[in-house]
């Protein structure tokens, strides 16, 4: 269990990783680069602060409440990232449409 853990997880960073940084710097103006990507960095930062607390809050209080909790937050996070990719500029959607994946192209 432990091992599958590792590699679901090994993966969610594999993605992570390959999109955050690459993404931020798309969405910013070409002056303000450098401070999209520090907060980039910073969100990334406050969830190590943070979620120990959070984490520990709920592991006191009700030691079961903490999955159900981190996995309706997880549920929601993935909700949204997927409903941002309309609000994204078209310049930096980079996924394939459904007319292009059935000509098996790309763009």
């Amino acid at each position: 269990m432990f091992a599958a853990a590792t590699l679901v997880f090994a993966f969610g960073e594999s993605l992570h990783g390959a999109i955050h940084a690459p993404l931020a710097a798309d969405l910013a103006p070409p002056q303000l680069v450098g401070r999209y990507l520090a907060l980039a960095s910073l969100s990334w930062q406050a969830g190590w602060i943070a979620g120990p607390a959070i984490g520990g809050f709920f592991l006191q209080h009700d030691p079961l409440l903490l999955w159900p909790f981190a996995a309706g937050v997880n549920l929601g996070c993935a909700a949204w990232a997927l409903a941002l990719e309309r609000r994204l500029p078209a310049r930096v959607r980079i996924s394939p449409g459904a007319g292009a994946v059935a000509a098996g192209t790309s763009g």
